[in-house]
């Protein structure tokens, strides 16, 4: 397991896109669950999956019968956080 990165505080997007820590997870764990605990609380959702190979994302994309978002690529339930994530 790798060390827990936040990659919900927008202060690690502050200067662009943080490609070294996704270089690290796309290393050492291509996909994890974040759990989002109490960091977004008016959130009906626990946390997200984080997919960071492109090949795992592409999979992914294609595959709507193992693979779904009910809402779409997007957490409706937290608007502040719009803009601050790559999906």
């Amino acid at each position: 397991m790798i060390d827990p990165f936040d990659l919900i505080d927008p202060a690690v997007y502050a200067h662009g896109f943080p490609h070294d820590v996704f270089t690290r997870l796309r290393a050492e764990a291509p996909v994890i669950w974040y759990p989002f605990d109490d960091r977004v609380p008016d959130s009906e959702e626990p946390g997200i999956w984080v997919v960071s190979r492109p090949a795992d994302v592409e999979m992914i994309n294609r595959d709507a019968e193992r693979f779904i978002a009910i809402a779409g690529p997007a957490l409706p339930y937290t608007p502040e956080m719009r803009g601050q994530m790559l999906v």
